[in-house]
């Protein structure tokens, strides 16, 4: 997954975009992290791509010891990683 891959499937499923996304592997899928304007919201990604929201967040963050890649959406820098 990229930075990209994540932005896209956030706003597909919000109907907009966010400003930026953390994600990291989530056992046999992905964890997102996703920062609107408005707040963030956590999602799971399944293996088939389906994205669903996480209601009360992930108690803790990132929710593995997997390495987080973050990035800015709609921006042409590419991904940094923290």
């Amino acid at each position: 997954m990229t930075i990209a891959d994540a932005c896209r499937l956030v706003a597909d499923h919000e109907l907009r975009m966010p400003r930026e996304v953390e994600f990291v592997v989530l056992g046999t899928g992905w964890a997102i992290r996703a920062y609107f304007d408005t707040g963030s919201q956590d999602y799971r990604v399944s293996t088939d791509g389906k994205l669903e929201n996480v209601a009360d967040g992930f108690s803790n963050w990132p929710p593995s010891r997997a390495l987080v890649k973050r990035g800015r959406c709609g921006s042409s820098s590419g991904e940094r990683r923290g």
